[in-house]
């Protein structure tokens, strides 16, 4: 039986490759016209109701054999230069022909002028050039502006609002020009902006909010105003209200025609790239599927964009264990594996043959766990959703809760004791729970790390116990109050249940160490890891032994199994990145004038995601006592925390982003 892919890109085909396909030749893309006829009937009714009007924009979508099919429904075309302008005005004839370039050519202008109806100028100073031309032929002319106004989630690599954008003209830069040539205003006929990609029209309420902010005065004098594109108006689901309010708040609010130019909202799922596999190889873990297509010459988006295309029966990015992944290139053909990158230390062990098989199982594990966390919490006096709550939050070792009181709330040691174990939990290698399934209990054993990892926790609980000792009416209270510290501070789960800046320096040391190191690689925590420390001490230790003895040749093991050079040289990197973040941050965090205690532990407290630390980040504190950039400094600390360094440093990297 085939099983069919239910999301919109494949509703056209029936969530299924039709038998009709096999006998294509491929590579090749094939275009729905149902599909390019429907999206141009929503298009066109979108027009009808609310008298804006509808361009295509050429850059998405330049199929010309198809313009037959869009022209009755469309006002016309949108151009971004001079061979563009000629297409849409021989193949869309008798239709509204617009062009907006970053800058022109002057040697392009008066045939550009044959083509466009309406040209859109980028700045002032191109306003200045060619504008009284373009009027002296006849032609309306438009401006484009810079609302200043980013809506761009995760893309800002080509957000057009984002700061040093080269599209757009700001309010200030206007202002300065009008002011050196007064007669700017006069040439203007029209006002553009275009910040949208992919979005709602939620989005655009907040950019026509801005516009409005900052060029009204503008605006109502103007005979049109272009909304740009970006709009998804034909995805399921969109927002149409709220983008036909926009469109008739123009009308009224500044008496203006308005236009649209979507380019991928005309072709929306209505195409696909038919390709074949040709061979199936399997390289470790990775089964790799060999195809007669190519990223650079048939989906060049992909390359340039962080664009992910939808393939049939793949699902949505986390909903299936198996990713197709898609590297960086970089200058000589090398190629940086992101993923590799997030797991720098040692590698961890396979779980099962078949990556599919190894993420079920832990998935399985991990809700597991947390689902368990949940009902003894539950048994322990917390309501449902207070102990899914707090099970998840444990889980994941974020820390965040439902009171301000934390956890304290509840004044239960069973729920404090229930907490704490969870959190050691979740802080083991997730390796050791498949090797309990597995009955394989005397493996464990064997890990170097799961031995340091519960060696730390008791040392960390006897000797800071020794020392708060007199803080506690009795030893189990302040058993279950240093356990629950220990365990909120090595996890990262941040949780608080004790006010420990009363404590003496010592227990305070230990927690910011704990803090540092973290727990086992594989967990859900973040921090350094033991794993990595085990192996800078271990690899510390072979540099000494050499320089005493320096023929020795001795490999570094962990685990019985020998640490690869390749693997020692990663966390070399890691740690030494490692500090020098962490020593940048204090300094420029330190321009705040707090403490050196409240400003070393806040950076150790988000570059290791904790989210507590001293003083006036501690029990009692927050980070609302620290300046914008102090905050803009700790949330890159988090991130790359998060991410363990590598990934982050390697997508700010120039040299990631370079063609070759």
């Amino acid at each position: 039986m085939v099983q069919r892919d239910a999301r919109p890109p494949f509703a056209a085909i029936g969530g299924a490759v039709s038998p009709e396909f096999a006998a294509l030749p491929t590579p090749c893309y094939l275009l729905d016209e149902a599909a390019l006829t429907c999206n141009a009937e929503i298009l066109g009714n979108l027009s009808r109701r609310t008298g804006c009007r509808v361009l295509l924009a050429q850059k998405a979508f330049s199929n010309y054999d198809l313009y037959p099919l869009l022209a009755p429904h469309l006002a016309g075309t949108e151009a971004s230069g001079l061979f563009e302008a000629r297409l849409g005005a021989e193949e869309m004839p008798g239709k509204e022909v617009h062009v907006f370039c970053a800058a022109y050519r002057a040697d392009e202008m008066e045939e550009l002028l044959q083509y466009a109806d309406h040209i859109v100028f980028n700045s002032p100073a191109q306003l200045a050039k060619f504008g009284p031309a373009a009027k002296a032929a006849g032609k309306s002319v438009g401006l484009r502006i810079n609302p200043e106004c980013s809506t761009q989630d995760g893309h800002a690599i080509y957000d057009p609002c984002a700061p040093g954008s080269r599209l757009g003209t700001t309010r200030a830069q206007w202002d300065a020009a009008v002011a050196a040539d007064p007669a700017l205003p006069a040439l203007l006929d029209g006002l553009h902006f275009h910040t949208l990609c992919e979005q709602d029209a939620d989005a655009l309420a907040v950019t026509l909010d801005a516009a409005a902010d900052k060029f009204g005065d503008l605006l109502s004098k103007m005979q049109w105003l272009n909304l740009g594109g970006g709009h998804h108006i034909t995805r399921p689901g969109y927002n149409m209200t709220t983008l036909e309010h926009c469109i008739r708040r123009a009308h009224q609010d500044w008496g203006v025609t308005v236009y649209l130019e979507p380019g991928e909202a005309c072709a929306l799922n209505a195409g696909y790239l038919l390709t074949r596999v040709l061979d199936v190889v399997q390289n470790g873990d990775t089964t790799i599927a060999i195809l007669d297509t190519s990223a650079a010459c048939h989906m060049p988006d992909v390359i340039e964009m962080p664009y992910r295309p939808p393939l049939l029966g793949a699902g949505e990015p986390g909903e299936k264990a198996c990713t197709v992944r898609l590297a960086l290139p970089l200058k000589g053909g090398n190629t940086v594996h992101l993923l590799r990158a997030e797991s720098s230390g040692p590698s961890v062990s396979k779980i099962m043959p078949k990556v599919q098989t190894s993420a079920s199982i832990l998935y399985l594990i991990y809700i597991g766990l947390t689902a368990l966390e949940a009902v003894l919490l539950k048994l322990g006096g917390m309501t449902l959703f207070d102990s899914l709550n707090y099970a998840m939050s444990t889980a994941a070792t974020g820390g965040f809760g439902v009171y301000n009181e934390g956890i304290g709330v509840y004044n239960s040691d069973f729920i404090n004791i229930v907490v704490t174990v969870f959190m050691f939990l979740f802080g083991l290698n997730f390796n050791v729970y498949f090797l309990l399934l597995a009955g394989k209990p005397k493996e464990i054993l064997k890990k170097s790390e799961i031995k340091v990892y519960f060696l730390l926790i008791f040392i960390s609980i006897l000797t800071i116990g020794f020392f708060v000792r007199e803080y506690y009416d009795n030893i189990k209270d302040c058993v279950v109050n240093t356990a629950f510290t220990v365990g909120a501070f090595m996890t990262s789960t941040g949780f608080a249940l004790t006010d420990f800046d009363v404590w003496p320096l010592y227990p305070k040391v230990i927690l910011t160490l704990l803090m540092i190191i973290g727990a086992c690689a594989g967990s859900t925590c973040g921090s350094m890891k033991i794993s990595r420390v085990i192996i800078l001490i271990k690899a510390s230790y072979a540099n000494l032994r050499r320089l005493v003895s320096p023929r020795s040749i001795k490999s570094i093991k962990m685990d019985g199994k020998r640490i690869e050079s390749e693997t020692i040289a990663d966390v070399n990197a890691f740690v030494t990145i490692y500090i020098l973040i962490m020593i940048v941050s204090v300094i420029l965090v330190s321009l705040d004038g707090q403490s050196i205690t409240t400003t070393g532990s806040a950076v150790a407290a988000t570059m290791n995601n904790i989210g507590i630390g001293f003083q006036g980040v501690g029990y009692s504190g927050n980070f609302s006592i620290f300046s914008s950039l102090s905050k803009l400094v700790m949330c890159f600390d988090m991130i790359a925390g998060r991410l363990e360094i590598f990934p982050l440093i390697i997508l700010l990297m120039p040299r990631t982003w370079r063609r070759h």
